[in-house]
């Protein structure tokens, strides 16, 4: 694994802060690991999503969610 960290930040609906991260960590590459993680509520159930991660580039298609 690469020792490049990347990362990815997205707005996210849920309900928890781990339940946004854990949505958000799909759009990630299979081989990622998720070095630190970070989500800031925002207001009416959106927490934007932070994500610093070591492997691939995030994988394309789909935003997850």
């Amino acid at each position: 694994m690469s020792g490049h960290k990347s990362t990815y930040t997205i707005d996210v609906v849920a309900d928890s802060a781990a339940e946004a991260i854990a949505i958000a960590a799909e759009a990630l590459p299979r081989d990622a690991k998720v070095v630190n993680e970070e989500a800031i509520e925002g207001g009416g159930n959106v927490w934007r999503v932070t994500l610093r991660y070591t492997g691939s580039a995030r994988r394309g298609g789909d935003v997850p969610g």
